[in-house]
C-alpha cells in the first residue's frame, strides 16, 4: 500500500537552528507542514536554505529527480538548494526530520531573492496520541481494525460488487494541486469508518509522484494509491478510510 517511487536522499550530519544575520533576510518560519502540503516562496534564481527549527534535517525528496541542486554545510547544520534550471512550475519536496516527522513544501519560485526557510515541527506525535480517547486507541492497535480497513479499501476497488455497503456518489472537483485535478468520485459508509473514492489526474508536464502520505488529513486511518508514478494526463484511483464524525 505504500509508494515504491525513486528518492533523491540528501543526508545531513548535524542540524541546529540557522538564521541569516542580516536583517534583510527574514527567515520564512513555516507551521503545519507536517499536516498537509504548505506553499513556500523560493527565489527561482539564488540559493535558499532550509532547516527545521530545534531538530536535525535527515532527508529532503523532491517528487521530480533533478530538479534541485543543493550543498550542505555540516558545520552550520544546512541546507542550501537551487533549482536546477528556469523552473516556473510548484515543486513539491518531502523532508524528514531527526524524529522522523514528515513534511511536504510547495516549493514556489519567484523572483525574489534567496529564502531561508524554517520548519516549525507540530505538537509531540506522543502528546497528540494521548488526547486520544482510549477506546479508539485500543481499536488501532487491534488487528481486527486493521482488517476492516483493507476490506473496506479492497470493496471500493471492486466497482462491480460493492459487497452490501451503503455508497453515495458524489462526482465532485475537490482542490488539491495546481498540477493536479481530484474527482471525488463516491462515498461509503461501513459502520464507523467512510470510504472515500478519488480519481487523480496529472494536469502537469513533468511526471508525478504521489505518497500516500501527502493526502493524509485528520481522521483519516488508511490511503491507497493504483499508480504511484503519472505521466502527463495519466490518471490514478485514489481511496482513503476515515473515522465516521458526527456530520456523518
Amino acid at each position: 500500500m505504500y509508494a515504491n517511487y525513486s528518492k533523491l536522499s540528501l543526508a545531513i550530519a548535524s542540524l541546529a537552528f540557522f538564521a541569516w544575520s542580516t536583517a534583510a533576510h527574514a527567515a520564512q518560519f513555516i507551521e503545519g507542514a507536517d499536516t498537509r502540503p504548505v506553499e513556500v516562496t523560493i527565489s527561482a534564481k539564488d540559493q535558499n536554505v532550509l532547516s527545521v527549527q530545534g531538530r536535525r534535517l535527515d532527508k529532503v525528496i523532491p517528487s521530480r529527480a533533478g530538479v534541485l541542486a543543493y550543498k550542505q554545510d555540516q558545520a552550520a547544520g544546512t541546507l542550501y538548494f537551487s533549482l536546477t534550471s528556469d523552473e516556473t512550475q510548484t515543486v513539491s519536496v518531502f523532508a524528514t526530520d531527526s524524529a522522523g516527522v514528515r513534511y511536504q513544501l510547495l516549493l514556489v519560485p519567484k523572483p525574489v531573492a534567496a529564502q531561508d526557510i524554517v520548519l516549525k515541527p507540530g505538537a509531540d506525535p506522543a502528546a497528540t496520541s494521548n488526547r486520544t480517547s482510549s477506546s479508539s486507541s485500543e481499536m488501532a492497535r487491534s488487528a481486527s481494525y486493521q482488517r476492516r480497513i483493507k476490506d473496506l479499501v479492497y470493496a471500493m476497488t471492486d466497482t462491480e460488487n460493492l459487497s452490501g455497503l451503503e455508497s453515495v456518489p458524489i462526482n465532485q472537483e475537490v482542490p488539491l494541486w495546481k498540477e493536479a485535478k481530484l474527482i471525488f468520485e463516491r462515498r461509503f459508509v461501513d459502520g464507523d469508518f467512510i470510504g472515500e473514492r478519488y480519481l487523480l489526474t496529472n494536469v502537469s508536464q513533468q511526471d508525478m509522484v504521489l505518497v500516500e502520505q501527502e493526502l493524509f488529513r485528520s481522521g483519516v486511518v488508511g490511503i491507497s494509491i493504483d499508480n504511484h508514478t503519472l505521466p502527463p494526463t495519466h490518471q490514478t484511483a485514489v481511496y482513503v478510510v476515515r473515522l465516521r464524525g458526527q456530520r456523518d
